[in-house]
């Protein structure tokens, strides 16, 4: 079957007047003026959690706990090396947590409607981040003549998928859902396009002579993803992989971004990357243990250790300086003792380099 082109979805942020969540007009990339540039973040930390759709009866609380250890971690990640930018269009009313985090961007996967439903319940949730996609019925592309039952409308909806959480001081532009024809387990990819500001090396001021920083934009492409799953979906994977690479390796941005569970099963899957034209952010081996997401948990047993969630990347023309992967939750568990999820999360950071 071939492949069809990404869909269109919808981001949306919640707003303190109405109370509820709302679809975010698109962002015009061409329409920022200079006082914008020089307000957009200069560097942005990206995680990549999946949070497991098993067990079915905690999905909610535990989205609520991770998005609780999440904060945390990414306040802890303010320091003066990272700008948290324009913090967007207010809220409004008064605020739940007063200062913003950094600039990020959160990928899950395997979020679950119950899952998504506390995570538009969380305020500091509301009150930062943007939601792409909008609802899980973007999931599931809508049925179309000659499918699915000859045009009878009948379609199978997702239980799960991905989910990106960014900070509202980073434009959302294009944002798009890849649907993957070699999948049974409903797998996707979300791709958008945004912003950062870049320094351009200082220069005398014309009248003071004082040095001044003046900005130009890096437009870069992020994406999240889940591929197929065991060592019989590797061709699957190695398909789904070589898919996402030809939407966000494009020479008319500056970068990409790829982060999710690459779901590595099989001797095949090592090097897929590379063969798909992107770089691994992760610097230690792939056999280095301290590397290894997956594998730890209970219900795991005689599956082998491994790394299976990654954040990959490509570079044009200009260099990014991508730093070394943290590994996150290591042991995290809830109050009653039951784990969050059965992955570890990883988290980067990201800063294009001056012009």
């Amino acid at each position: 079957m071939d492949q069809p082109p990404p869909r269109t979805i919808t981001t949306s942020r919640f707003s303190g007047v109405s109370g509820c969540w709302e679809h975010e007009h698109p962002h015009n990339p061409h329409g920022y003026d200079s006082q914008t540039i020089q307000s957009l973040p200069r560097n942005i930390l990206i995680t990549s959690y999946n949070i497991s759709a098993s067990p079915a009866r905690s999905r909610f609380e535990r989205a609520t706990f991770l998005l609780d250890y999440l904060r945390r971690v990414i306040d802890s990640c303010r320091d003066k090396s990272f700008s948290p930018g324009v913090h967007g269009e207010p809220v409004g009313g008064d605020l739940f947590y007063p200062t913003p985090p950094p600039a990020n961007v959160i990928m899950l996967q395997e979020v679950t409607k119950e899952a998504f439903d506390a995570i538009l319940s969380d305020r500091w949730i509301q009150e930062y981040y943007q939601v792409v996609p909008y609802s899980p019925d973007e999931w599931t592309p809508e049925p179309t003549p000659g499918s699915h039952g000859e045009g009878l409308g009948v379609v199978r909806r997702a239980e799960c998928g991905n989910l990106v959480l960014v900070t509202r001081s980073l434009p959302v532009m294009r944002p798009k859902i890849i649907d993957f024809t070699d999948t049974t387990e409903h797998r996707t990819a979300i791709m958008f396009d945004t912003l950062l500001g870049v320094p351009r090396h200082p220069r005398a001021g014309h009248a003071t002579g004082h040095r001044s920083e003046q900005r130009t934009t890096a437009r870069l492409r992020l994406a999240c993803t889940q591929l197929e799953s065991g060592q019989l979906g590797v061709f699957s994977r190695r398909h789904q992989l070589e898919t996402v690479s030809s939407e966000i390796v494009d020479n008319s941005i500056d970068g990409a971004v790829l982060a999710g569970d690459m779901n590595v099963a099989h001797l095949g899957d090592i090097g897929m990357p590379q063969l798909a034209g992107l770089s691994d952010a992760e610097r230690r081996a792939e056999a280095d243990p301290t590397s290894f997401t997956w594998g730890y948990h209970p219900g795991k047993s005689g599956a082998q250790p491994c790394r299976r969630d990654k954040i990959l990347y490509w570079q044009n023309r200009r260099r990014f300086c991508v730093n070394e992967i943290r590994t996150l939750g290591i042991g995290l568990k809830m109050k009653n003792g039951q784990y969050v999820t059965d992955h570890y999360g990883i988290m980067t950071s990201l800063e294009p380099q001056r012009c």
